[in-house]
């Protein structure tokens, strides 16, 4: 497919359908999946109503980080959570990812003020979609919560 980046999994197929999804300055999430990998590639990611939350630790349990991001109205946020009566603000979904070499990757097809579009597939394909403008990139979910 003209345009499209693939070698980090075998299905290169878009995201139609897709749980969670949202829109994120590249300078900002090429930063930060940078300074994660460098702790450990392995990144898990907390998605609440109001904010998403990453608390990772190095493989050999010596360096700690948590990383808040609020939501803003720029970032077309759905958490994919259920609405309504019974719901709790603690409720969430959790995904775990490979950033080894993401942010890398992200950075050479988009630069500056560009938005980057994530999307994530918990149910079918089971991976994550990173596109701007006619780039794509997909990463496999490590672990696939219930």
């Amino acid at each position: 497919m003209a345009g499209e980046r693939s070698t980090r999994i075998s299905r290169v197929f878009p995201l139609i359908e897709y749980d969670i999804s949202f829109d994120m300055n590249v300078d900002v999430l090429s930063r930060f999946l940078s300074f994660l990998s460098d702790v450990n590639t392995d990144i898990p990611i907390t998605f609440y109503r109001d904010r998403i939350v990453i608390r990772q630790k190095s493989s050999d349990s010596v360096s700690f980080t948590e990383i808040e991001i609020e939501v803003s109205d720029v970032m077309n946020y759905d958490p994919g959570l259920p609405e309504g009566a019974g719901t709790k603000d603690t409720d969430n979904k959790l995904i775990l990812i490979d950033g080894g070499e993401l942010a890398e990757e992200i950075s050479s097809y988009a630069k500056g003020e560009d938005l980057i579009n994530v999307k994530i597939d918990m149910k079918k394909l089971k991976k994550v979609e990173f596109s701007c403008n006619e780039f794509k990139t997909w990463v496999p979910l490590l672990v696939i919560p219930d």
